[in-house]
Formats: structure tokens, sequence, C-alpha cells
């Protein structure tokens, strides 16, 4: 029955590209569920979470995926069905999948019928790739998981995942910023005032006198620092 070995192989073909785009699909979501893994991790550090994390969830989607992908996947008859319905073809594939064993006239003449039908389709036709919603999760979670890589590193100049992201000092960012040392630094009316006490031969830290004669000294060497 050469109508019926074309007739399967063409559904062979249909079918395995629908099972290519089922693994995609389980695929993509397993290594989202990574990646949501791998964000966490990068903002609440090993503190929280074990490095094992993300790779276990990816482990177990994956295995969840594989368990649901066995259930989805679909039979040949379920193909010339779909493929029935898609390209309108009034029942052709599945009725010459059912009887493809018949031997009785009506039976030999629909396959026949169904082979010239199929002799001018394309699998592309019947089971076009198509890019599935997880896929689009997935990339979104690649783009969120370089972002706060890049944060993170950023920030630590490292790759260690000790810590959590909102432990980083703000130091770490830029070093020359360090709120001890400018809350230490004296204003420049500070070090003008140092600079002509120092002229007069006193020093503002070895000052210990009374209210009045403090205004005194400033008196006096407000005059000496608006002196060029």
């Amino acid at each position: 029955m050469a109508e019926t070995g074309a007739i399967i192989a063409f559904l062979n073909k249909v079918r395995r590209r629908r099972l290519f785009m089922l693994v995609l699909d389980q695929a993509a979501i397993a290594v989202t569920a990574g990646l949501l893994g791998a964000m966490v991790l990068l903002v609440t550090g090993t503190q929280f979470l074990d490095w094992w994390w993300p790779a276990l969830l990816v482990l177990g989607s994956f295995s969840f995926g594989v368990a649901r992908l066995r259930g989805r996947v679909p039979s040949i008859y379920q193909i010339a069905q779909q493929t029935d319905e898609r390209l309108r073809l009034h029942d052709a594939l599945s009725t010459a999948w059912h009887f493809r064993e018949a031997s009785q006239p009506p039976a030999e003449v629909q396959r026949s019928q169904t082979l010239r039908i199929v002799s001018g389709l394309s699998p592309v036709m019947a089971a076009p790739y198509s890019t599935p919603r997880s896929v689009y999760y997935c990339t979104a979670g690649i783009l969120a998981t370089t972002i706060l890589f890049g944060v993170r590193y950023g920030l630590t100049k490292n790759l260690s995942l000790q810590k959590p992201i909102a432990n980083i000092q703000w130091n770490s960012i830029n070093p020359r910023f360090d709120g001890e040392k400018l809350a230490s630094r004296k204003s420049v009316i500070q070090e003008r005032l140092d600079e002509q006490l120092a002229q007069m031969g006193m020093a503002l830290e070895k000052v210990d006198s009374p209210p009045g004669n403090m205004e005194e000294i400033t008196d006096k060497a407000m005059p000496a620092m608006a002196t060029p």
C-alpha cells in the first residue's frame, strides 16, 4: 500500500514539528524557572539561598515539563485530525488513517484521493513554527538576570554572592565617597580661621576661653581673613 506509506510519512513529519514546538515550550519554562532563582540569588546572596537553588529549580521544572509533555504528545490520528481542521481537508487524512489497513475498493479510492491531496501539501503548512509565549518570558528573564548581574558586579567588583545586594555600601561604587572623611573635613572658612589663629600664635583646639574671649578672638581673626 504505497498510498498508506506516503500518507503516514507526511503525518510523521507534521508530528515531529509539533513535538519540537512542545519541547521548546517546556524547555523555555524550565530555563525561566532557573532564571527566577538566579535573580533571587543575585538579590539576596548566599546568606539566604544556596547556589544550587537555581539548578534545583531548573531540574524540577524540567522534570515536571517532561511529565506534562508525555500527556500532551499527540498521536498520529490526532495529528491527522488537526491537519484536516487546519487545512480544511474535510477529514481526508483522518479517514485515510482510520482505514489504512482496509482493502475494500472504497477505502483504496479514498486513500488515492488523499495521496493526491497530500502530494501538494507541505508539513510547514500543516505545522508552521511559531514562538511560544514562554520563550518571551525566558528572554525577559535573561535580560533581567543580566542587568542584576551587571549591577551586582558593578557594586562589588567581584563575583562573590555572599552578601545581599541591599547590604552593599555606596563606597564600593565611588571609592572617593566616604561619609566619615567628608564629616571630618573642614570648611574653607574653618581652614582660613585656623591659618589666621596659627599666625596669631593660637590654635583653635587649644583655645579654652569664656564665650566673651572667644568672640574677641573671632572678631580679630575675621578682618585678617578678609585680607587677601
